[in-house]
C-alpha cells in the first residue's frame, strides 16, 4: 500500500521531477499499452503551458458568451453571429504543430552550412532558411495552418481576417506568464490580453469582417451600428484633457499633448482594453468561487487579492519607450492603463475610489 501510494503521489508530479522519472513512465506505459512517447522535454514543457493558457482562455470565453447576451445596443441576431464567430473561431496558443516535427525541423535546417571562420556567408547561408519558408507559404497561400507572427515575439492578437486569436510562445514565458504561478498574476496579466485580444472578435473592428470570411463586410446590422454610436461617443468623451507625454521637441523643450486629436481613433482600443479587463476580472473570480481562494504572498498584507489582480494587469501593460515614440493613435502606457481600470466598477470597489476621485468618473464606458 505505502509503495502504491508513493508511486500514485509521484506519478501526479511526473512533468516537474527530472527526466529519470519521466523516462520511467515512458517505460511504464510502453510495457502497459505498447505505445511510446518520444517528445522532448521543450515539447512537454510547450504542451503544460499552452494547456494552462487555454484553461484560462476556455474560462474568458465563457464569461465572453454571457456579456454578449447583455449587449443592449446589439440585435439579438448580431449576439447570435458574434457568439458564434468566438465559439467557431481558430485558437493558436503557443507555437504551431511543425515546430515539434522533427522530420521537417531537421529537413529545414538541413539546407544550411555554418562555417565557424566567415560569419557573412553564413548569414546568407541563414537566409537559406527564410526563402524556403517563403516557398512553402506560396505553395498554400491563405492556409490556417499558417501563423501571422513569429512565434518568439511577445504577442497576443486577434487576426480578424482568418477569425483566430493568436498567443505566442513568447508571450506565455517567464515573467509574463507563469504555469505554476498565482492565477491573479496570469489572469490580470497574460488573462486580459487574451480577453482584450477576443473583443476585437465582435466590436467595431470584428464588425467589418464578415462571419464567412469574404472580407471585408459589415455583418452588424442598421440597430447596432447607430446604437454602438452612442458608447462609442462616450469613449471619446472619456479621454478629453487626459495628457500624454511629455515628448522632448528639442533638447530642453517638451512638449504634453491630451488626448484630444487621437481619442476617435483609439476608440476601439480602449473599448477592448476596459471590457477585457473586466471579462478577465470575471472570470478570474469565477475560478476562485469553483476552485476555492488562493493565498495572498508573503510581503503584501494589505493588498487584497482583486488588488493583486489589477496590479497584474498594470504591471504586463506599462512600459517606458523613451521620449520619442509616439503614434497618432497609441496611447502613453500609464495613461492607457489609468484609463481602462477607470472605466470599471469592479476597480473603485476594490481600491476603494469614490466618484470623482482621479481613477473614478462620473460617467464610464465599456461594451457591457
Amino acid at each position: 500500500l505505502h509503495n502504491y501510494l508513493m508511486w500514485q503521489l509521484i506519478n501526479n508530479y511526473i512533468d516537474d521531477l527530472s527526466w529519470d522519472y519521466v523516462h520511467a513512465r515512458r517505460d511504464f506505459i510502453n510495457t502497459m499499452y505498447g505505445t511510446k512517447d518520444a517528445s522532448s522535454g521543450y515539447a512537454n514543457c510547450f504542451q503544460v503551458v499552452g494547456n494552462y493558457a487555454t484553461n484560462i482562455l476556455e474560462q474568458i470565453k465563457e464569461e465572453m458568451y454571457q456579456a454578449i447576451s447583455s449587449f443592449s445596443w446589439m440585435t439579438d441576431d448580431n449576439k447570435q453571429s458574434a457568439k458564434t464567430k468566438v465559439k467557431e473561431g481558430l485558437y493558436k496558443i503557443g507555437y504551431p504543430d511543425f515546430m515539434v516535427n522533427d522530420t521537417y525541423m531537421d529537413s529545414l535546417h538541413s539546407i544550411i552550412t555554418i562555417n565557424e571562420s566567415d560569419y557573412f556567408s553564413n548569414v546568407v547561408s541563414l537566409n537559406l532558411i527564410s526563402r524556403q519558408k517563403f516557398s512553402d507559404l506560396i505553395a498554400k497561400p491563405n492556409s490556417k495552418t499558417l501563423w501571422a507572427y513569429s512565434v518568439y515575439a511577445a504577442r497576443i492578437e486577434y487576426y480578424n481576417p482568418w477569425h483566430e486569436l493568436i498567443a505566442t510562445a513568447g508571450m506565455i514565458q517567464s515573467p509574463l506568464f507563469a504555469h505554476n504561478g498565482p492565477a491573479y498574476y496570469n489572469f490580470g496579466g497574460v488573462g486580459s490580453l487574451l480577453a482584450r485580444s477576443l473583443i476585437h472578435a465582435v466590436d467595431e473592428i470584428g464588425s467589418i469582417y464578415k462571419l464567412d470570411q469574404t472580407n471585408p463586410g459589415i455583418w452588424w446590422s442598421q440597430f447596432t451600428q447607430q446604437h454602438f454610436k452612442d458608447i462609442k461617443q462616450c469613449a471619446i468623451d472619456a479621454q478629453k484633457d487626459t495628457p500624454i507625454g511629455p515628448f522632448v521637441v528639442s533638447e530642453g523643450s517638451s512638449y504634453t499633448p491630451n488626448s484630444t486629436f487621437i481619442a476617435s481613433a483609439y476608440v476601439p482600443e480602449l473599448l477592448a482594453d476596459a471590457s477585457g479587463l473586466k471579462l478577465s476580472y470575471k472570470a478570474y473570480n469565477a475560478k476562485m468561487t469553483r476552485a476555492g481562494t488562493e493565498k495572498i504572498p508573503a510581503g503584501f498584507p494589505n493588498y487584497s487579492l482583486n488588488k493583486l489582480f489589477f496590479i497584474a494587469f498594470a504591471q504586463i501593460n506599462v512600459a517606458y519607450f523613451g521620449n520619442y515614440n509616439f503614434h497618432s493613435n497609441a496611447m502613453f502606457s500609464v495613461a492607457r492603463v489609468n484609463m481602462a481600470v477607470s472605466q470599471l466598477q469592479e476597480f473603485r470597489d476594490t481600491f476603494g475610489c469614490k466618484v470623482g476621485d482621479p481613477m473614478a468618473p462620473a460617467k464610464t464606458c465599456t461594451l457591457f
